[in-house]
């Protein structure tokens, strides 16, 4: 009897979400296992890429809004180039403000997106 050939499997994600407190663009100590998480799929995968979009809610000036998110998405992506993640393969993009007042799903600091 043949054996199958070994099938890598795909992450058990395809988007993460990093969250971040409030005008911040510090990563949470709660959120870091997310990014080791990633770190190890692209370092066992080298022919991935990531795209990671930043967002910001929309309590202040849409100006800052738009610089945070920015900050935010390029934090994530110095945390995984820290992980030995080359910075070639990681695409950043701040898209600045994103739903209304307060909800914590509004300060989304980024989606990392594997492809």
């Amino acid at each position: 009897v043949a054996e199958e050939p070994a099938v890598d499997p795909e992450p058990a994600f395809t988007e993460v979400k990093i969250y971040f407190g409030f005008a911040s663009s510090r990563i949470r100590p709660d959120e870091q296992a997310k990014i080791d998480q990633v770190a190890d799929y692209m370092k066992a995968h080298p022919d991935k890429q990531l795209s990671i979009i930043g967002w910001a809610s929309r309590t202040g000036k849409w100006q800052y809004n738009l610089k945070l998110s920015r900050w935010r998405a390029n934090a994530v992506k110095k945390a995984l180039v820290e992980r030995d993640i080359d910075a070639a393969r990681i695409k950043t993009e701040g898209k600045g403000e994103r739903g209304k007042g307060d909800n914590p799903e509004d300060r989304i600091a980024v989606a990392i997106t594997i492809h």
